[in-house]
């Protein structure tokens, strides 16, 4: 979450003095982030600002330096220049705005509404606060607060898309895929094109086993997306939950094709499950080793499933040892239905 600061440019005297602080004026508003910090430290120091002047526009310096300071990851040095932009204009809901959005980097929530709730306080018809602050209490864990926030958004402004998308991400975050969905109905009808919000949309039908929905916008979001990676994994995830959309083999190969970071573990775990339901025995074992080896929780999750259905105590601290092997070979070739109760356990 990052804002435009304002700039304000000072006419100064035709003189020489003049010239070089309107230079440096114009580079502290418009430079590159370096020599943004290094104009707007000569206005703060060189003392060719006027004191008067200084006075009352030294915020914009403080604040361009400080901007220059997030944006070189230098945070704490940029909090003391927000800091001092507010000290000297108290009452400048913006201010207010950037420094939240600088304590939600460093992530201090707590300063970050603090500083929200004084933005809204001065400026209570912008949507923007409301919605940014929606965004840190769902980050806070507070679910009421951060749909109310994304409420008065939308209410200030009901043809942003961008509020829609954020509350449909949110209510899909804390499991309420109904009110997910209505929300990305509400982006794709205001933007039809939207790939996160088809994706999201497809996320959300999946976890109401509405899962030819499901598939049609993972697909739609695949035709219109030059990153597809992710949207074809869950493509794949659809082309094996349902018996009636089962087509492991298909399912197989677009995982196999999907150009995202072979140690993913998503990718890993739902292609194990598609070669267990098209019976392909080595190559279940195989990807099912490289997803233990990558999130030893899932190891834990498959030792207890097959302890309970006796089949098998070789697991030792998430690795692989020649037992366990054997033993998810076994259960395999005896009918052990391995993918569709993982498959449970993954979508559940």
């Amino acid at each position: 979450m990052r804002l435009q600061a304002l700039f304000i440019l000072l006419l100064w005297p035709v003189n020489a003095v003049a010239q070089n602080a309107e230079w440096h004026s114009d580079r502290c508003s418009n430079g590159r982030p370096l020599y943004q910090l290094a104009s707007c430290t000569w206005m703060l120091e060189s003392g060719s600002v006027p004191g008067a002047a200084l006075d009352q526009v030294g915020w914009t310096i403080f604040l361009n330096r400080g901007g220059a300071y997030q944006s070189l990851g230098r945070l704490d040095e940029a909090l003391l220049d927000f800091d001092e932009a507010i000290a000297l204009n108290p009452r400048n809901p913006l201010l207010y705005h950037v420094r939240a959005t600088l304590h939600y980097e460093m992530s201090n929530l707590e300063f970050a509404i603090n500083d929200l709730d004084e933005a809204i306080r001065l400026n209570p018809s912008d949507p923007s606060l409301f919605s940014n602050r929606a965004i840190v209490h769902a980050d806070s864990g507070d679910l009421s607060k951060a749909i109310r926030d994304y409420n008065e958004a939308v209410r200030l402004d009901p043809t942003n898309p961008t509020f829609y998308r954020n509350r449909g991400t949110t209510y899909l975050r804390f499991g309420r895929f109904g009110a997910a969905v209505n929300d990305f109905n509400e982006v794709l009808r205001l933007d039809s094109t939207d790939v996160d919000s088809l994706n999201n949309r497809g996320m959300a039908f999946l976890n109401l086993r509405e899962f030819h929905a499901a598939k049609s916008d993972f697909e739609t979001a695949i035709s219109l997306s030059d990153q597809p990676g992710e949207l074809q994994i869950n493509l794949a995830l659809t082309l094996i939950v349902l018996p009636d959309l089962r087509d492991p083999q298909r399912a197989i190969e677009i995982l196999n094709g999907v150009s995202v970071d072979s140690h993913d573990p998503n990718r890993r775990a739902i292609l194990a499950i598609a070669y267990a339901l098209a019976g392909r025995e080595l190559d279940t074992v195989r990807e099912f080793e490289a997803l233990m080896r990558l999130v030893p929780d899932s190891a834990r999750n498959l030792q207890q499933w097959l302890m309970n259905e006796g089949f098998f105590e070789g697991l030792v601290d998430g690795q692989f040892n020649d037992e366990t092997r054997e033993s998810l070979q076994v259960c395999l070739r005896t009918g052990c239905e391995v993918g569709d109760l993982l498959l449970d356990m993954l979508i559940r």
